[in-house]
């Protein structure tokens, strides 16, 4: 390598400074090459091979020490490492206010829950996070497939239960609850299934 270790950092903040967008695909192979030596080449044709280089220069950048010199926002990226989402902008210096919110958000306070609704909202955005239109639409969709809360499971089982007969209900309860009251006192089926509900949530 002719150049120092330094000297390559240098290279990868004008780099990360500059954006994606702006960069030269020869010069981020080039340096993505040398601060990850074992890594295999970008193939600078291939446009989420470069995304994923800039991405992985970014996460350099994070982890290495900083001087003086360096840019605020360097600094706030440096400092703030640890939030939890999956995408960022490409260009650090990137802001974006939805229409009508008084919010502008930027690398510093995005969440996983707004990109979605950007992407959700304007597909063509997906190009500032470094990925395909495609990727986009599938992270919004991952999103909407979180798991149900306890009160949204709770309630699917009552529906199920609620189909069935009165007796059998009380099956389920003297199987299930066996230091419980007898089922057959219970009021209604309302009250035989909450109590059998509440005795699976213990």
């Amino acid at each position: 390598m002719s150049q120092s270790k330094g000297e390559w950092v240098d290279r990868a903040r004008q780099i990360k400074l500059a954006g994606l967008m702006r960069t030269d695909s020869a010069e981020l192979a080039a340096v993505y090459a040398a601060l990850y030596p074992t890594a295999e080449p970008v193939r600078v044709g291939c446009y989420k091979c470069v995304a994923e280089a800039f991405q992985a220069v970014l996460r350099y950048l994070r982890t290495a020490p900083t001087d003086s010199s360096t840019s605020f926002s360097a600094v706030m990226s440096t400092a703030t490492p640890k939030v939890e989402r999956k995408y960022s902008f490409v260009d650090t210096n990137k802001t974006y206010r939805p229409h009508n919110s008084p919010v502008v958000f930027s690398n510093a306070n995005l969440t996983d829950k707004l990109i979605g609704s950007i992407l959700k909202s304007d597909p063509a955005m997906a190009v500032h996070f470094g990925i395909s239109e495609e990727e986009g639409q599938e992270f919004v969709e991952s999103l909407n497939q979180t798991p149900p809360s306890a009160e949204e499971q709770r309630a699917d089982a009552f529906k199920q239960l609620e189909g069935l007969k009165r007796d059998e209900l009380e099956g389920f309860y003297s199987s299930e609850v066996t230091d419980g009251q007898d089922p057959k006192t219970f009021a209604n089926k309302t009250e035989l299934i909450n109590a059998l509900l509440d005795s699976r949530a213990k």
